[in-house]
This record gives C-alpha cells, structure tokens and sequence, in this order.
C-alpha cells in the first residue's frame, strides 16, 4: 500500500527594493510528496508488560526513605487517664470509675467566686478570684454522685450543670445565703475569696472627682466559717486559705482557730498556680494532723481528688464526732 504526504514549501528572499530600502519577497506553493508504506503484517505483536517495583513495609527502616513511626508518649508513673477525659493522679477516681463501689450520697453547700464591696453606686473592692476552684469542686462532687448547691460571687463562667446555684455579690449577701442554708448539708465548702473588708459608708450614687484625696473607712467583714461555728454545725467543714509562700504553717493555725474539719491551704505567691490561674496546687491539713500535697495539677483533677478526701473525711467524723 502507498500512502500520500501533501507538504508545503515555502521560499523566502530578501533584496533591495528600487527605493533603496530592504525588500522581501515571499513564495509559498504546494508540493507533493509519495511515501511508501510497508506491507501488512499478520505478526502478532505481544504487549510489553512492566513490573511493578517490589513494594517493601513502609514501616521498615530505609522503606522509601521513611523510618519506623516513634511511639507514642507514655503517661507517667503513677499518672492514669481518667473517664472524664483529663489526666488524673493514681488513686483518684470518678464517678464512673468506681461505680461498682457503693458510698453514701452526701448533700454539699459550696461556695466560690469572689465578692464585691460597693465603694459608690459604680465602683467596687474585689479580687482575682475566678472561680475556677470553686466551680471545679461544685462540678466534682456531682460527678460523684452527690448533691450541690452553689453559692458564687461574679465571675464569668458557667456553673456546672446538675448544680443548684444561688447569685450573690457582697460578702454580706454571701453570708447570709450560707448561714440560712447550712443546716440541711452534710458539708460546707468555703472556697469563696471573700472580702476581709468592705467600705463603712458606700457613697450614695456615682461620686465626682472633686480636689484633694478621698480617704475611705474600711470595717471588717463577718468571718462565715466562725458565723457557721456559732450556730454549732455539725457537719463537715472545709476551708481555704491563700498565702504568700509555705502556707502550711499559717494554713494549721487557721484550722484550729476556725474549728475546721479540713483546710485547703495553697501559696498564691507563683502566677501559674492558685488564684485566677488554670492550675492549683494545696496542702489538704486535717483535724487529726494529716497533711497530703495536692497538685500542681488543672483545678478539675484537684478538686476530683479533693473530694475523695472529703467522703473519706465524713466516714472518719461519724466514728469521731465533734
């Protein structure tokens, strides 16, 4: 068989034109052109096959360049991971974790937040008191299986759910609510940063700046744990005390002069821990002269274990009454 290729030539020249300038002169034609072809062959022609490269686990050192994967970091000892999702210390358990354990259902009043002292009818005392704990301790005890009712000052996150809440601002406010409710709990968990302190006479309205200074009276604040002691409470009674340093020292004298069941005694002297931060780290101080170091840890795991502390406490006080 013969087959036919048209192609097209193309011919270019370049001269002088008769006005003197460069002329270029174009001629384009057809030209055609035969191209033998060879026979047809009744060969049968056999794919080319290629194999693949051998395929080697990807895992296995110098497979495409990929070492082994590194294994994954391992919680340290005497750390395990909790239902609820955080790490927690060995020993504290949810709610979840020992559901299998039967234990007494308590009925607890917790405080927390801080308080505000009204200078004028805008302006306040307070601290930097988030809450955090508090509200932590609250969400733990129902994750326990307990009943909660919260008493909180102003702060700006939401009170766990399953938890009876009741508002206050002032430490005035704050104590009543304590003293009117206290009588049905089987415990009191004072962790409020309630103000010592609090303006004698709050200006009525919004006072202008005027020349010279303002000097302010302060009078002291009703201590509610000592308030609660009066009425001759007989249930359980935590405490908290902030200090500057070892807290330990100050932390036991606050126990006895306050007649407390437990006190919780934490340094505010580091920012990362203790008041407004997400961590804590206490010294829990019993009546019966124990002592164990909580944390540094999240507020949610120490309180988890807080309140381990607090059931066993209960236990101990009803072969122990006061």
């Amino acid at each position: 068989m013969v087959g036919v290729v048209v192609g097209v030539a193309i011919e270019f020249a370049v001269g002088i034109g008769i006005d003197g300038k460069r002329d270029t002169a174009w001629n384009i034609h057809a030209q055609t052109f035969t191209i033998p072809l060879p026979p047809h062959s009744s060969k049968v022609h056999t794919p080319i096959a290629f194999a693949p490269p051998p395929i080697r686990p990807p895992t296995s050192p110098g497979a495409h360049g990929l070492r082994p994967p590194a294994a994954r970091p391992v919680p340290p000892m005497g750390l395990r991971r909790g239902c609820i999702g955080r790490m927690v210390p060995q020993g504290v358990s949810t709610a979840m974790n020992r559901s299998d354990t039967p234990r007494p259902r308590h009925r607890f009043l917790v405080t927390a937040g801080p308080t505000r002292e009204p200078v004028d009818a805008i302006r306040f005392f307070t601290n930097r008191s988030s809450g955090r704990m508090g509200y932590s301790l609250a969400r733990a005890c129902v994750e326990r299986g307990h009943d909660v009712t919260l008493i909180t000052g102003p702060v700006a996150i939401k009170p766990p759910v399953g938890v009876e809440v009741v508002f206050v601002e002032t430490a005035l406010e704050m104590c009543a609510a304590v003293l009117d409710r206290v009588e049905g709990y089987n415990g009191l968990l004072m962790c409020a940063a309630v103000a010592d302190y609090r303006p004698a006479e709050p200006h009525p309205g919004k006072r202008s700046k005027t020349p010279g200074d303002w000097i302010l009276r302060l009078v002291r604040n009703p201590d509610i744990l000592l308030e609660v002691d009066r009425l001759g409470y007989k249930g359980l009674r935590l405490g908290f005390a902030a200090e500057f340093g070892d807290p330990r020292e100050r932390g036991r004298q606050k126990l006895e002069e306050k007649h407390l069941d437990l006190l919780a005694a934490n340094d505010i002297s580091r920012d990362e821990l203790g008041m407004g931060a997400i961590q804590n780290a206490i010294w829990l101080m019993d009546r019966w002269g124990g002592s164990v170091a909580i944390g540094p840890a999240d507020k949610g795991v120490v309180a988890m274990e807080l309140v381990e502390h607090l059931e066993d406490a209960i236990l101990r006080l009803a072969q122990d009454p006061k």
